[in-house]
C-alpha cells in the first residue's frame, strides 16, 4: 500500500463589506465544505486574515479515533480510527472514543506577529497525519528578517511562510500503517499583486531559501504568484529561461533604448552599476528589467529547478478553467477571456508547459515526490463562490510503500463493551 501526500493551495481573498454579496459571513460556510471534501494534508492559505483563520481552525472536522483494549489489561491496545463502535473488531474487550481537531495552523501576519489582524499566508496541517518539526517566515523584501519591509516598488509587504514537516501515520479501520520516514518543506507564499520588479526579486529570494536546502529534501512552492507561467518569474522557477536567449533579447532592447539617447551599450549586472556610470543614469522600467533577468540568471546558474504540479500530474480535472484568478464570477468571464482563449490555442507556443494562464501554482522540487493528481477546484452553490480565486488541489505519491502490520490474534472471550 502506498502513502500520499495532499497538498491544497487556497487564497480566501479578504473579507469584505458585510452588505457585499461575496462577505466572508455569506462563503465562510462553503469554504470549510471545500476544504472538507477534500480534506489535504497541508492546506495553504493567502490572504486571510485573523477572523477567517479563526474561523477554519474551530470549524475544520474533528478526528474520531477509537482506542481498543485487547484482553484484561490495558498493556495491549490498538488504536483505529472509525466513526461509530460497530465496526469494532470482534477482538476487542473493551474501547474508547476520542474526539480531537485534525488541524493546526502555522504562520504569522504579512506585518509581524504583533499585527496579528492583518493578512497571512498560513499554513494548516493534519495533525494526525503531519507533524511540524520546524517552521518560519520570511518577507520577500531586501530585509527578510524585518516583520513589514517593502522593497521593489511593491505594493504592501509580501511573506512566505515555511514549514518541515513529515507524515507520522496513517490509520485504518483494522491496521496501523507504518510512517515511511518522509520528511518534505512546504513553502506557502503571496506574491506582490502590481510590481513585476518585485515578484521577479520574490521568486530569486525565495528561490535562494530553497536552493539553500539539502538537496535530497523535496520541497512543496505553492501559493499566490499573481503572474503567469511564461513571465519571468515563472519561467526562472520552472527552469525555462535561457540565460543565452535572456541575456541576448535584454542587451537588444538596452542598446536600442542606450542609442536613443546617444549613449553606448554597456554590460550592467546591479543596479549600483548604473549610478557608476557617467552620463548615463538609466531608471527606466526596460533597464531594470533586463537587469534583474540577467541577475536572475547569474546567481543561481541558468535557472531554478522547480516543476509545476499541474502539466506533470497523471490526471488533471477541471483542465478547460484556464485562469484560478476569477472575480467570483467563475467561468463565465465573459467573451473577450473566450476569443483570448481561442488566439492563446492557435498559437505556436502552445504546448503542455504553457497552456493555462493560472496565477496559482503548486511547484516541486525532488523526484521522490511524483504527481498523480491536480484539479481545479471550482466548487460552488448556485454560482456563488468560496473565493475570487480556485483553490488547487495535489496528490503526490510518495515513492516508498508503508508495510501494513497483523492485526492481533482473535480472542476467545467474549467481548465486553464499556
Amino acid at each position: 500500500m502506498s502513502v500520499s501526500l495532499t497538498v491544497m493551495t487556497f487564497n480566501l481573498h479578504e473579507d469584505q463589506a458585510e452588505d457585499s454579496p461575496n462577505s466572508w459571513e455569506k462563503r465562510k460556510d462553503l469554504c470549510i465544505s471545500v476544504i472538507t471534501n477534500y480534506s489535504p494534508m497541508i492546506l495553504c492559505t493567502q490572504q486571510g486574515v485573523k477572523t477567517q483563520l479563526d474561523y477554519l481552525q474551530q470549524c475544520l472536522p474533528a478526528a474520531i479515533v477509537v482506542i481498543i483494549f485487547i484482553g484484561n489489561t490495558q498493556d495491549n491496545v490498538e488504536i483505529i480510527r472509525s466513526s461509530c463502535s460497530s465496526k469494532l473488531p470482534s477482538y476487542a474487550t473493551s474501547y474508547c472514543v476520542l474526539a480531537f481537531k485534525c488541524y493546526s495552523q502555522f504562520g504569522i501576519s504579512r506585518k509581524g506577529s504583533q499585527e496579528a489582524s492583518d493578512e497571512h499566508c498560513t499554513i494548516f496541517y493534519d495533525k494526525e497525519k503531519v507533524e511540524l518539526l520546524e517552521g518560519g517566515t520570511f518577507w520577500l523584501s531586501e530585509s527578510p528578517s524585518v516583520p513589514g519591509s517593502i522593497s521593489w516598488g511593491a505594493a504592501a509587504p509580501c511573506i512566505a511562510t515555511w514549514a518541515i514537516s513529515f507524515p507520522i501515520l496513517v490509520l485504518s479501520i483494522l491496521h496501523w500503517i507504518e510512517p515511511p520516514g518522509f520528511s518534505f518543506q512546504i513553502v506557502n507564499t503571496n506574491m506582490d499583486e502590481f510590481s513585476p520588479r518585485a515578484r521577479r526579486r520574490s521568486a530569486l529570494l525565495t528561490w535562494q531559501h530553497i536552493a539553500s536546502l539539502p538537496p535530497s529534501l523535496p520541497v512543496v512552492y505553492c501559493g499566490g504568484f499573481n503572474t503567469q507561467k511564461e513571465s519571468t518569474t515563472g519561467r526562472f522557477l520552472l527552469g525555462r529561461s535561457s540565460q543565452l536567449s535572456l541575456f541576448a533579447m535584454k542587451l537588444k532592447l538596452t542598446r536600442k533604448y542606450l542609442i536613443m539617447l546617444g549613449g553606448s551599450c554597456c554590460i550592467v549586472v546591479y543596479n549600483s552599476a548604473i549610478d557608476e556610470m557617467p552620463n548615463l543614469r538609466i531608471k527606466a522600467s526596460i533597464t531594470r528589467l533586463w537587469i534583474d533577468s540577467v541577475f536572475l540568471c547569474r546567481e543561481h546558474g541558468v535557472v531554478g529547478d522547480m516543476r509545476d504540479t499541474w502539466p506533470n500530474a497523471r490526471v488533471r480535472k477541471n483542465h478547460s478553467l484556464i485562469h484560478t484568478y476569477h472575480g467570483f464570477k467563475g467561468d463565465k468571464q465573459g467573451a473577450l477571456e473566450f476569443f483570448k482563449l481561442i488566439l492563446r490555442a492557435l498559437c505556436l507556443c502552445w504546448d503542455r508547459q504553457t497552456q493555462d494562464l493560472h496565477v496559482d501554482w503548486i511547484l516541486f522540487r525532488g523526484r521522490s515526490l511524483i504527481p498523480v493528481l491536480c484539479e481545479v477546484v471550482n466548487d460552488n452553490i448556485d454560482g456563488h463562490y468560496p473565493s475570487s480565486h480556485y483553490p488547487i488541489f495535489a496528490e503526490f505519491m510518495l515513492p516508498r510503500s508503508v508495510r501494513l502490520l497483523e492485526p492481533p490474534p482473535t480472542q476467545e472471550e467474549n467481548p465486553v463493551a464499556v
